[in-house]
């Protein structure tokens, strides 16, 4: 389904010449899927310099755009040459958000400065909800007993480290399962065993 956002991108968005996205997961990023080896190549050149539009994004939450690559002064680490250097002039990064919280990025790459204008933002958006919303359940199994649940600290991923913790108990053994989207519930009360069945 990815994929799919990535290839729709060129059709959504005229000016974008490929597209890339970007997720998070256990600490480090990944893209996922991308329209072309290009979008994936400069994706991973800001993974690798551990800056740029796509980076900042995913880290502030928020729509970051480069209108000119070429007179760019954020990421001096050299990230706008290398981009200039593949013929790309501007670029948009939408975060990917699950319930408020970043995981990932949308990123436009276009061959043209000043691309993208209000049109493009808000198709943009659209891709980014559409992306957001392919993201699967995040579920992790951890079994504890009845007695001990309340002691348990769950030791999770980075990506679901603040994920809602739902308890469930069949037979004698409770079950944490952990699922996106992250928001912090932890149990805070010992459950009893179920009483046996008849």
């Amino acid at each position: 389904l990815m994929q799919s956002v990535a290839d729709l991108a060129g059709r959504a968005v005229p000016a974008a010449s490929t597209c890339g996205i970007t997720l998070s997961e256990n600490g480090h990023v990944i893209t996922v899927a991308s329209a072309d080896a290009l979008a994936r190549l400069l994706d991973e050149q800001q993974y690798e310099l551990d800056t740029g539009p796509c980076l900042e994004a995913l880290r502030t939450a928020r729509v970051v755009t480069a209108d000119d690559l070429s007179t760019e002064s954020r990421w001096e680490d050299g990230y706008p040459a290398l981009a200039v250097a593949h013929g790309v002039r501007s670029v948009l990064s939408s975060p990917l958000l699950v319930n408020g919280h970043p995981i990932g990025a949308l990123n436009l790459y276009a061959r043209t400065a000043h691309a993208f204008d209000g049109d493009a933002h808000r198709a943009a958006a659209q891709l980014t909800a559409l992306a957001a919303a392919t993201v699967p359940p995040l579920v992790v199994m951890v079994p504890v007993t009845c007695a001990s649940v309340v002691a348990v600290m769950f030791t999770l991923p980075p990506a679901c480290a603040a994920a809602p913790v739902v308890v469930i108990a069949p037979a004698r053994t409770v079950f944490a399962v952990a699922v996106n989207p992250p928001s912090a519930v932890a149990p805070t009360a010992p459950m009893a065993p179920p009483a046996p069945l008849s």
